[in-house]
């Protein structure tokens, strides 16, 4: 079962997606569902979404802040040694992204990392 996201009041428009919310301007959902980041940005891909792009050290403070200390995969992966948005962007190092691996994910304490065929849930856009 799917569940919506706390972090903000839900959406008050027509135009919002059931069960979406309104977080600083982007509709965002946490979902349950648990996969690899390739199977995750897939699955939002499908819902014409992405994992969500994080902007901000402020951002991930409230995204931290919401969510329970799950791990949630985002939109950062690295491609050639490079950290990557979804849409092809190079990251600029907004915040630290901890650990070793080509595919981030928010924790209890903030951004970290690891190899990204492990399962975790998704925050999307």
């Amino acid at each position: 079962e799917e569940k919506s996201c706390p972090i903000s009041a839900p959406c008050e428009s027509v135009a919002c997606p059931e069960s979406w919310h309104i977080y600083r301007g982007k509709y965002v959902y946490v979902s349950e569902k648990q996969g690899s980041w390739l199977m995750s940005s897939d699955f939002c891909s499908s819902l014409n979404a992405s994992l969500v792009v994080i902007d901000t050290q402020k951002e991930l403070d409230i995204l931290v802040k919401n969510l329970n200390s799950d791990d949630y995969w985002f939109g950062l992966s690295k491609k050639d040694q490079v950290w990557k948005w979804p849409n092809g962007t190079e990251f600029t190092n907004q915040f630290p992204v901890e650990g070793e691996g080509a595919c981030a994910y928010i924790n209890g304490k903030g951004a970290n990392s690891t190899i990204c065929s492990v399962e975790k849930r998704i925050v999307q856009e």
